[in-house]
């Protein structure tokens, strides 16, 4: 698929995001069960952690190959928690040895952020963060699979005030069981963000092979037994079916857009 991240409007700091970034993982695996996902069939449900000493050495191997960045690109950046947090203070007591590159990422996932979190990622000097937040909807985010609520959601918001970075937040409309109202409650939580916040917006859901997602679409004869998906191929809940003329005012066919916070909620 073509890289829809959010690196062609988001700028970071004095580079642009599309700026050369060498990805490094700090973990593989993902214990998380979002309907549509893939990472855990590709990576395994065991998280596979590297040492915290390991991944600040990164930051030297991209400064000596001539990158300006390096891009956290593990399947739930902040996951365990604990370390991430030891590889940011690793990443910070090091980081004079050399010509620190900027660091981001756009896997950050509500459920671990903390206060501890934001003091290590300044200590890192990170320079731009995403927020999977997928949905404003505690409806949405249950049917979603996310495993967290608006709960984290609100205190993600209010933890992540105090991060000396860029921070966009990354949503999906139109999977199963969306509606208007659940809709709106997104639009609602995108006008309680910060000023200064951006929000990338997707609209329909990726099916991919193999995921509960698929399985269910199976069942319901959404999609046929035998089909393997090698054509892209996305789910809109029907619910919302009659949203597509207004949200066709987006362009649909970039499927990925960034907008403010309120046009969001005027056009719905």
């Amino acid at each position: 698929m073509a890289d829809s991240r959010p690196g062609r409007w988001l700028k970071l700091g004095r580079y642009a995001a599309n700026d050369a970034a060498m990805p490094v993982q700090t973990k593989r695996g993902c214990s998380f069960g979002c309907i549509y996902c893939c990472y855990p069939l590709l990576e395994g449900r065991e998280w596979r952690l590297r040492e915290p000493e390991w991944v600040a050495a990164q930051m030297r191997e991209a400064a000596l190959a001539g990158m300006r960045g390096v891009e956290f690109v593990d399947s739930v950046f902040n996951f365990p928690a604990d370390h991430t947090v030891e590889c940011m203070e690793v990443i910070a007591k090091t980081q004079s040895r050399w010509s620190r590159p900027w660091l981001s990422t756009f896997e950050g996932n509500p459920v671990a952020t903390s206060p501890e979190l934001i003091d290590a990622m300044n200590a890192a000097k990170f320079s731009a963060v995403g927020v999977t937040a997928e949905s404003g909807s505690e409806a949405m985010l249950d049917a979603l699979g996310k495993g967290f609520t608006t709960d984290h959601l609100s205190r993600a918001r209010e933890d992540l005030r105090r991060l000396r970075a860029r921070k966009i937040w990354v949503f999906m409309l139109g999977g199963p069981g969306e509606t208007e109202a659940t809709i709106r409650e997104t639009a609602s939580f995108l006008k309680s963000l910060p000023r200064g916040d951006v929000a990338q917006v997707t609209y329909e859901v990726r099916v991919l092979p193999r995921t509960e997602l698929r399985r269910r679409l199976v069942e319901e004869k959404e999609v046929a037994e035998g089909d393997e998906l090698v054509d892209p191929t996305f789910y809109w809940s029907p619910r919302v079916m009659g949203l597509r003329g207004r949200c066709v005012a987006f362009p649909w066919d970039m499927s990925i857009i960034s907008l403010s916070r309120a046009s969001l909620g005027e056009r719905l």
